[in-house]
């Protein structure tokens, strides 16, 4: 996928390398097993205390060619939905200071995050200048979703025409007179 940007074109590729968000040590996501389960079936108290706290919240999965997960509830398709399919769980220093609501809303943002990692929807970008080259710190990974990766290079470039007005100058002057 490419696209001409003020006379540079941004390539974006899928990020082949891109690593998955439960590496990242601020949450898990997790499928429900027996182990979050005391033996007569109920969720263990210390899970309990997790959800309380808005520091653990329930996950449904929805498969029908892509997946998606979110917080229970969240899909109402009774047929390709995993009700309860598993957990997302917070370490504590990453919701500390935060509010329950606040909690709630991380979850549904790293739930996302994790939907776009598991659908292969981490990309890259790598500028070419008007002259085919490549310019300094033109390319950078790790964009989990294709909306912000075409806004960020757009902005590397407008970063690149503010500090490199000479070059620009000759490229606008040149296409004017072909």
């Amino acid at each position: 996928m490419s696209e001409l940007y003020k006379g540079y074109k941004i390539a974006i590729e899928y990020d082949t390398d891109a690593e998955c968000p439960n590496d990242w040590g601020s949450y898990q996501i997790v499928p429900n097993s027996e182990d979050y389960y005391t033996a007569t079936g109920k969720l263990k108290p210390e899970y309990q205390a997790k959800i309380r706290a808005g520091k653990m919240f329930a996950v449904d999965k929805f498969e029908h060619g892509n997946v998606a997960y979110g917080l229970a509830g969240s899909f109402t398709d009774r047929w390709d939905t995993s009700r309860g399919w598993g957990w997302i769980i917070f370490e504590d220093e990453y919701v500390k200071g935060t509010t329950f609501d606040e909690r709630k809303g991380y979850a549904e943002g790293d739930l996302e995050t994790y939907t776009d990692w598991a659908n292969g929807n981490v990309y890259g970008y790598i500028i070419t200048d008007p002259y085919g080259d490549e310019p300094e710190d033109s390319a950078c990974w790790g964009f989990y979703g294709y909306d912000d990766v075409l806004a960020e290079a757009k902005r590397t470039i407008d970063h690149l025409i503010s500090t490199d007005k000479p070059a620009m100058h000759a490229v606008s002057a040149r296409s004017l007179h072909r």
